[in-house]
Formats: C-alpha cells, sequence, structure tokens
C-alpha cells in the first residue's frame, strides 16, 4: 500500500497548532480501519507527506518533525474509538499538569472546533487516537528534540471508505 498526498491545512496561533494532512488509499480496503491506518503510517509517502511546509522547507531543523515517530506505532501505542469518545478526550484537554491561561484555553477551544468541523466533512466508523500524555518521554517512538518543547501533543487518524482518504490531524502546543 502506497498512500497518495493529497493535501494539507495549517492553523497557528501563538505557538498552538493544527494540522491536517489527506492522502488517497486504493488498497487494502478489505482491512479494518486500525490496521490500514497502522500500515499507512509506516510508509515513506505518509511521513514525507504529513510533514508541514515549514519542515519541508528546513528539513535538517531537528524541531520541524512530528513528536510521534509513526514508523513505529502500533496497535499497542494507539487507541481507538467513535466521534464521541474522540470529542470526549479532547475536550478534557491534553496534559493535565499544564497551566493554561484564559488565551490560551480560547485558542486551543478554536483549534479543536476547527478539527470537529473536519471530522463532520467526512464519515468515518472510529479514529485512532495517540497522545504525548499517554507515553513516557523516552518511549523509542518519540523523537526527542521535539518532546522537549511541546506542551501537548495529540495526533488522530480517521479514514473515510466512501472517498478512499485516510486524514492525519496534529494538534500540538510548542
Amino acid at each position: 500500500m502506497e498512500p497518495i498526498f493529497i493535501s494539507q491545512d495549517f492553523i497557528t496561533k501563538d505557538f498552538q497548532n493544527a494540522h491536517l494532512a489527506h492522502f488517497h488509499i486504493a488498497e487494502g480496503l478489505d482491512k479494518t480501519d486500525e490496521a490500514l491506518i497502522i500500515e499507512a503510517i509506516h510508509t515513506d509517502a505518509f511521513i514525507e507527506g504529513n510533514k508541514i511546509a515549514l519542515a519541508k522547507q528546513y528539513p535538517e531543523d531537528p524541531f520541524m518533525d512530528s513528536l510521534f515517530k509513526y514508523r513505529l506505532l502500533n496497535e499497542h501505542h494507539l487507541k481507538v474509538v467513535d466521534k464521541a469518545e474522540l470529542f470526549n478526550v479532547l475536550d478534557k484537554g491534553p496534559a493535565s499538569s499544564v497551566q493554561w491561561t484564559e488565551n490560551e484555553k480560547t485558542i486551543y477551544s478554536s483549534h479543536l472546533n476547527w478539527v470537529k468541523a473536519a471530522t463532520d466533512k467526512y464519515i468515518a466508523d472510529q479514529y485512532v487516537i495517540i497522545s504525548k500524555d499517554w507515553v513516557q518521554q523516552l518511549d523509542p517512538i518519540i523523537n526527542l528534540p521535539e518532546s522537549t518543547v511541546y506542551k501537548y501533543f495529540i495526533t488522530i487518524f480517521w479514514f473515510d471508505r466512501e472517498l478512499q482518504l485516510l486524514t492525519c490531524c496534529e494538534l500540538s502546543y510548542d
């Protein structure tokens, strides 16, 4: 399977970021969404296509990569949820240890509304999620330079079978 990069969207404000990357997948559709997502995120096409434009512009900068080494993720790292549970997790907010200012809460809420609107555009039965809060800092799936700068980092994947569209959403605060 080789996902085909289609497009990406990115919003940022005061170092809080929301990033969406979309990929067409035409093979392996007989697999579960989770299995299909795991296979797709291990490919070079996904790794390259998911990079934000700034990371592509400055490939030597170690702080431009995603927090997670997607090639190393498997079903033990990921949580599969339905849409209601996804927003239950996201509405609680990341990292209870993070001290939020009112401005930071407002920005997070705004980005969350952007993600909710994005999920409403597609039909997905399952959402696959991983959060920095659920992983030890020295876990091999973590890119070490990045782990020191992110207050939170959440990745959500979903697959719209009708459109054969994989979406990767990264929410972060650095």
